[in-house]
């Protein structure tokens, strides 16, 4: 099964039509588990291991999602290999924020389904775990991991859980990048704030623009955040009247992933 259509959504109601490209929808997982800013220092040597075999499952899953070539049982299953991993990491805050990250990307493969009440379980406890993550350790990626399932858990709730969760995703993704600048998936969400907002709202998509155009620009990104960032980037100069400039980061993005339904939806 492909994941056809699986990053736009709309949403009408007293026939207002909201179309929303929804650029924080599937905030790219990326392979920063073991970085210092996740809350994985100081693991003990069983953990460790658990956490790399755990790893070597999760990102295969991250790839196939992001790849669009495999049925989404494959993805389903090297996620519930991860989990079985994950869920014997002794150290709490660790073993919460790896299995939130998993409850994240199980979410958005089911949502490719087409089933949003499952899918949004997972994002509810993607939720739930980054919480009790963060209530015995801080940590940007935990913020983040928060931020990107809150906005995936919003969108299945039509119109009213946007105005619900979007204020508390934009809060979460702002306390991400308190602790880490540099945080190149939290800077994507908040630029995605202000690409969607209406003015009044903090809508600034040349703000956005700016912020995008720095990032995409580091060589420390994967290919993932490579992608996104230029996806991100092109719906910012889309609102700006820069189709041109769109286009362009739109052929760039398909050179990463060329069947991702993503670039379907490039303005």
């Amino acid at each position: 099964m492909r994941y056809e259509g699986m990053f736009r959504k709309s949403f009408r109601t007293a026939g207002l039509s909201i179309t929303l490209a929804v650029l924080t929808w599937f905030a790219p997982e990326t392979t920063q588990a073991l970085e210092p800013k996740a809350p994985l220092v100081g693991l003990n040597e069983a953990d460790h291991l658990l956490v790399e075999s755990g790893m070597e499952s999760f990102d295969e899953a991250r790839q196939l999602l992001w790849e669009n070539t495999e049925p989404y049982s494959a993805v389903l299953e090297n996620l519930r290999q991860a989990s079985s991993f994950f869920g014997r990491v002794s150290n709490r805050a660790a073993g919460d924020y790896l299995n939130a990250r998993v409850e994240l990307n199980a979410g958005r493969t089911i949502l490719g389904t087409g089933d949003e009440g499952e899918a949004r379980k997972h994002f509810q406890l993607a939720m739930d775990l980054s919480e009790s993550s963060l209530q015995t350790g801080n940590s940007s990626e935990a913020w983040r991991v928060r931020a990107d399932a809150g906005s995936s858990w919003m969108l299945t709730k039509g119109l009213g859980g946007i105005i619900r969760m979007a204020p508390k995703v934009a809060e979460w993704s702002d306390r991400s990048l308190i602790d880490d600048p540099e945080n190149a998936l939290a800077i994507i969400i908040s630029s995605q704030g202000q690409i969607n907002a209406p003015k009044a709202a903090g809508g600034d998509p040349d703000a956005a623009a700016r912020r995008l155009e720095a990032l995409i620009l580091r060589d420390d990104l994967d290919d993932i955040e490579r992608f996104w960032g230029r996806v991100s980037l092109a719906a910012a100069y889309e609102k700006l009247g820069r189709s041109d400039e769109a286009e362009r980061l739109c052929r760039s993005a398909s050179e990463i992933f060329p069947e991702n339904s993503m670039v379907q939806d490039c303005p």
